[in-house]
């Protein structure tokens, strides 16, 4: 893991005090929606949440829809930031979705405070597929063209993403015996959802430069600065809200200080993103997703933290030839000085089995099916040819 520049902004005991902390605004909207016993709105709420991108929707209830109309401002976005953002989308989007699936996925599932959630709700094995594209789509909705406009769906899907959180946080909450607050602080908390973001922005870019791809500073803070936009519409709290890389790098270093752990949940969900990402890709290259893991972590180690370990990540098979050769190759290139991305292309390959895979998939019953833009499919058709 990279060396971090220390701003001293946060501690871990200010970083721990976030984790009492939900999101009040999100959590008032679906307190009063109970309160008043408005148990069909709830339901309503939700069905129309997974079934409908298009929010707000008139089946919503009122306070939902006050809720959507004055939640979605961004009045600091920076437009050069987001083209530029959404540039490096339309150029390296495959690797960043094998790199979110095989880096930033499984080490946010080594969170083991954070990971229950995912247990106490039943998200674990068989929903891995579901959560992973769900995943997925939310990046491709916030960096697609226009996706950040006051009505863009990226703005949408995290502003449908926030209300889920509070409808979940106050069903765990309301009950104890299935979650221990004391214990694991409060569901979805805002150090979970800082941690969460960093995964998005800064182990995306972290992934990148392991595949030999290197941003520009410039290029880094315009990727970086549409996750923090996505943190303020998810409810995250501008003090955990990095201003520039070094703020982000320090603080994706102290949650994970914080929370990284061995935990039953974070085995068991790492085991079935492997199982969905194995199955996305050609059969004769089955473990060549493990393999892909072991190959980004190896590069981001901390002092008694063997992630690999911690997320019982099987061993590297003959896939990781794929990887260690052509690295070989590039790295003799690099003594002749030419550039490079060799590793990045094997990630290309394997990608595009699951870019493919997204499109196919359909999340069962009401819910719609992914969308992938015709721009970011031919520019990614056209880099594979």
């Amino acid at each position: 893991m990279r060396a971090t520049v220390t701003t001293g902004r946060w501690t871990s005991q200010s970083l721990l005090a976030m984790r009492q902390i939900g999101d009040p605004r999100a959590d008032a909207v679906i307190a009063e929606l109970f309160r008043v016993g408005e148990t069909a709105m709830v339901n309503t709420l939700m069905q129309t949440l997974v079934q409908n991108e298009g929010l707000p929707s008139p089946l919503l209830p009122e306070p939902v829809r006050a809720f959507l109309a004055g939640s979605g401002d961004v009045p600091d976005l920076d437009r050069s930031h987001v083209r530029k953002a959404q540039d490096l989308f339309g150029l390296y989007g495959p690797e960043m979705l094998f790199i979110l699936g095989a880096y930033a996925l499984p080490a946010s599932y080594a969170a083991a405070n954070g990971v229950k959630v995912l247990h106490a709700t039943g998200y674990l094995d068989s929903h891995a597929l579901r959560r992973l594209f769900e995943t997925t789509q939310l990046v491709i909705d916030v960096l697609d063209e226009g996706g950040l406009d006051p009505s863009g769906k990226g703005i949408r899907t995290a502003q449908k993403v926030r209300l889920l959180h509070a409808t979940i946080r106050h069903l765990l909450q309301a009950a104890p015996r299935t979650w221990d607050q004391a214990a694991f602080g409060v569901p979805i908390n805002q150090e979970d959802l800082a941690g969460t973001l960093m995964t998005f922005s800064t182990v995306v870019m972290r992934g990148l430069e392991r595949l030999g791809i290197s941003l520009s500073r410039d290029d880094q803070a315009a990727y970086l600065h549409c996750w923090v936009v996505i943190g303020r519409i998810m409810g995250i709290d501008p003090a955990l809200l990095p201003a520039d890389m070094d703020e982000a790098e320090e603080l994706t270093l102290l949650i994970r200080q914080n929370q990284i752990a061995p935990s039953l949940e974070g085995r068991a969900l790492t085991a079935a993103l492997i199982a969905a990402l194995d199955g996305a890709i050609p059969h004769a290259f089955g473990g060549f997703t493990a393999s892909a893991m072991r190959f980004f972590f190896e590069a981001d180690k901390l002092p008694g933290q063997d992630l690999p370990e911690i997320l019982d990540i099987p061993a590297a098979n003959w896939t990781e030839v794929l990887i260690d050769g052509v690295k070989l190759l590039a790295e003799i290139e690099s003594w002749f000085s030419h550039e490079s991305r060799d590793v990045a292309g094997v990630i290309r390959f394997f990608s595009r089995h699951y870019i493919d895979a997204m499109i196919a998939f359909q999340r069962g019953g009401k819910r719609p099916g992914f969308e992938i833009p015709a721009g970011f499919r031919d520019m990614w058709a056209r880099r594979s040819g």
